[in-house]
């Protein structure tokens, strides 16, 4: 499982996190439904 949590980070950079985390959710998503 994969957990983000900024420690005394701003918002903002946690949000960049989290899409940066759904976007290599969603590669891994198209590559299940390639195979």
């Amino acid at each position: 499982m994969f957990t983000l949590r900024g420690i005394g980070r701003q918002e903002s950079v946690t949000f960049l996190d989290l899409r940066i985390w759904l976007l290599i959710e969603w590669r891994n998503v198209l590559m299940i439904i390639s195979l």
